[in-house]
């Protein structure tokens, strides 16, 4: 259904948008903003941004600090998935480039206005325009060559960018697009191998916490100079046990630590963390779900209170176990 009242900018100085006469606000506008979950209203006067006449932004007396709604008001209407198309459409138009964002950023903005916002002098509207899921492949080629590098990055990012497309811009020269394809979960296993090799750690690190990474390439991320890119891959939920082995020995802490909480840490290899000298490792065994009730016996005793507590903690330790301890630190011994 197609609002009576079409809104119509204006040049006026108080930048304000007015609606034809006799227009009236749509029932299902007139639900949403009725509803009473609302966000709290600014301590600021909102100023003469938002004109009173437009039917979409009238709302009930405690959605505005004087005359006109707030910002907050209007992204949080904008931006909910029951958000009418119409309007949508109507407050795409609208001067502040917050309230386009949000348009374009919601899964049910309607792919024509899509289309225009991709077009949108503000750099970080086309972002999000390029970043929706519901945006057109056409829409989608053109913001893969938009001059500002975070747009082609929201390109690389869209799940419903196709396969060539995402080759292109795996190419691409900044490397933050060049790692954005890399993190996408449909990025093929070929492109993900050459990024792997890529000579920014960006792209590198983004195909090490990829599922879809090939085990020959981790292998080769595994032994990477970056810490971050080795940390990424003990974060893999697919790293085999025998790449966390090896990555259980490496000198940084915080690459152990995430091999510690993998969901696929062996037992074996819990036990030998559980004797890992820096205590933020085995605060991640004694926290692990699946820790054996063994190894969390061990380190009910261990020296730091902090990876006690979460052993007694965890729903595995028995529950003669936990009692135990919980006597002997409630009498102070």
């Amino acid at each position: 259904m197609t609002m009576a009242a079409k809104l119509d900018r204006t040049n006026t100085g108080s930048n304000q948008y007015t609606h034809r006469a006799g227009a009236e606000l749509p029932a299902a506008t007139s639900s949403l903003l009725s509803q009473t979950t609302r966000p709290p209203a600014p301590k600021d006067t909102c100023g003469n941004i938002w004109g009173t006449s437009c039917p979409v932004l009238v709302g009930p007396p405690d959605w505005s600090h004087g005359p006109h709604p707030s910002a907050r008001a209007v992204n949080f209407t904008v931006g909910r998935l029951t958000c009418p198309s119409d309007v949508l459409e109507c407050l795409s138009h609208h001067d502040d480039s917050s309230v386009r964002r949000t348009v374009a950023a919601n899964p049910g903005c309607p792919p024509a206005v899509l289309e225009r916002l991709s077009q949108d002098r503000d750099s970080t509207v086309r972002r999000y325009a390029a970043g929706n899921p519901a945006c057109s492949l056409a829409v989608l080629r053109d913001l893969s060559g938009d001059p500002d590098p975070m747009t082609r990055q929201s390109v690389a990012k869209n799940p419903s960018i196709p396969l060539d497309l995402l080759e292109r811009l795996s190419r691409d020269r900044h490397p933050h697009v060049r790692g954005a394809t890399a993190g996408n979960a449909t990025c093929p296993q070929a492109t993900l191998g050459r990024l792997g090799g890529d000579q920014d750690r960006w792209p590198r690190q983004m195909a090490a916490i990829n599922p879809s990474c090939p085990l020959k390439v981790l292998e080769q991320l595994c032994r990477d100079p970056d810490e971050e890119v080795r940390r990424r891959v003990a974060s893999n939920p697919l790293c085999p046990a025998a790449l966390l082995e090896q990555l259980s020995r490496d000198p940084v802490r915080w690459v152990r630590r995430h091999v510690a909480a993998h969901p696929g840490c062996p037992p074996a290899l819990q036990h030998t963390q559980s004797q890992d000298q820096d205590w933020n490792v085995r605060l991640s065994v004694a926290a692990h779900p699946a820790c054996p009730p063994a190894v969390l016996e061990r380190l009910l005793r261990d020296s730091s209170t902090q990876v006690s507590q979460a052993a007694a903690d965890n729903s595995n330790i028995p529950r003669h176990l936990r009692a135990m301890w919980q006597l002997a630190h409630s009498s102070g011994t």
